[in-house]
């Protein structure tokens, strides 16, 4: 018997059910399908490469390298936006292993993000790798934050699904609303052009946004012009978690019953 399963039996019952139904998960997404998986990271792949022909030769954005500076923004928007579109009807969907199995809610946007983020961060390693091959960068000290301000993203993402598939429950348009506040936000959060093209109040908007805190840290990381800024950025982005996480387990307290009620 593990050291987990004599100290923490819950946890690791928790984690054991997270690997099930991660594992669950993957063989339907890929199931009945020649390359599957290729196909899922070939789509934001010839996504970039086509944003990035408009921004750079067609907007003319001028910035050094520019490839890197959007895919630092473009890649991570696309792994928040597709994982919280995605994830929204999530206790929807499971309502039979929340209601007969007593499945945690937080169990199922744990394995949830397990399938989401395999996929993701393949696609964010090879699209920074074919980056550095068209248009070399240098690599700063900063650059070893990165799998910590990977680990920023993926906790702002799983509170953010926590949230919103609960509001789902209670408000079934919640997806349609967040899909539309996505295309708008697309064009309002610097992802594509530097924050600092923006006049005072948009600014302001776009650094509160919390999208954007989210993201920063890893542009900071890696993009070599940002990376003076990488300790405030992970502290903003910190913090922005911890009070989301606390205002998610104050409606999850207030919310338990009617939650199981309305699923």
């Amino acid at each position: 018997m593990s050291t987990l399963n004599v100290f923490f039996p819950a946890a690791s019952k928790k984690i054991e059910t997270i690997k099930i139904l991660s594992l669950a998960q993957i063989k339907v997404r890929y199931r009945k399908s020649m390359a599957g998986f290729v196909w899922v990271c070939l789509n934001p792949l010839l996504l970039f490469g086509a944003q990035a022909f408009i921004f750079k030769n067609i907007l003319k954005i001028n910035l050094d390298h520019y490839l890197l500076f959007l895919l630092t923004g473009l890649i991570p928007w696309n792994i928040l936006t597709m994982g919280i579109e995605m994830g929204i009807p999530l206790f929807y969907n499971s309502r039979e292993l929340i209601k007969n199995f007593c499945v945690s809610p937080a169990v199922l946007v744990s394995s949830f993000l397990v399938d989401h983020l395999l996929t993701s961060f393949f696609t964010f390693t090879i699209t920074l790798l074919a980056v550095y091959i068209i248009d070399p960068f240098p690599f700063t000290q900063s650059f070893i934050l990165l799998p910590f301000c990977l680990l920023i993203l993926i906790a702002g993402l799983w509170n953010m699904i926590f949230t919103l598939s609960m509001a789902n429950i209670f408000f079934r348009d919640t997806k349609f609303v967040i899909s539309f506040l996505h295309q708008l936000l697309f064009f309002l959060t610097p992802i594509f052009y530097p924050v600092n093209i923006l006049p005072g109040f948009l600014k302001t908007l776009a650094l509160i946004n919390p999208y954007y805190v989210l993201i920063l840290p890893i542009r900071n990381c890696l993009y070599p012009d940002a990376t003076a800024n990488i300790l405030s950025s992970i502290t903003l982005a910190v913090g922005f978690i911890l009070l989301h996480m606390t205002l998610n387990q104050t409606l999850w307290k207030k919310e338990r019953n009617s939650f199981y009620l309305k699923i």
